[in-house]
């Protein structure tokens, strides 16, 4: 934030009024995309894809993509694999 010389709270606030979420949660459901082409289009494990988002494990990666999802990363795999 001192980049674009705010202070950090201001930066959020601006953040949140431009794009509707504060950057935290914009951060996160950029890397669960990524996380889902990546189950959609890769055959790496489950694991591999919550290191390659930058999640410290598989269970704190399928709890967040659960919460922003609304199923597990591997129901997700095997629901695009069916269509």
């Amino acid at each position: 934030s001192s980049l674009v010389g705010l202070h950090t709270n201001a930066f959020i606030r601006l953040f949140k009024s431009k794009i509707g979420m504060p950057p935290h949660a914009y951060q996160l459901g950029k890397r669960i995309e990524k996380a889902c082409m990546m189950l959609h289009f890769s055959p790496a494990s489950i694991e591999h894809i919550a290191a390659a988002t930058g999640f410290c494990d598989r269970y704190h990666f399928s709890r967040a993509f659960k919460k922003m999802r609304g199923m597990g990363p591997a129901e997700f795999r095997r629901m695009v694999e069916i269509d």
